[in-house]
């Protein structure tokens, strides 16, 4: 397994090689029997290259554990909370 991130921010220590990359940066899907993606961004992103992942014969599966509407109006308000749910659930 090895782990991507988006972001330079360290939160969390793993124990395990980790990879960062960027919105346009496509990882050797082949290397992966399953991709797996958590949140917005990442689902986005798996959306943008599913193609290739899916070419790559590689299963995708995405988690969302939140009720998204009501999570996007408390944190961002209105507007996100309209817009974003459409795009999150096409990706």
């Amino acid at each position: 397994m090895s782990p991507f991130y988006f972001d330079d921010v360290v939160e969390v220590i793993v124990a395990c090689a980790i990879e960062r990359i960027s919105f346009f940066k496509e990882p050797e899907f082949k290397r992966f029997d399953v991709v797996h993606s958590h949140l917005f961004r990442s689902d986005l992103y798996c959306a943008w290259h599913k193609k290739k992942i899916r070419r790559e014969s590689v299963k995708l599966i995405s988690t969302i554990h939140t009720d998204v509407y009501k999570d996007l109006k408390s944190a961002y308000g209105f507007l996100k909370a309209t817009i974003a749910p459409p795009l999150w659930f096409w990706a």
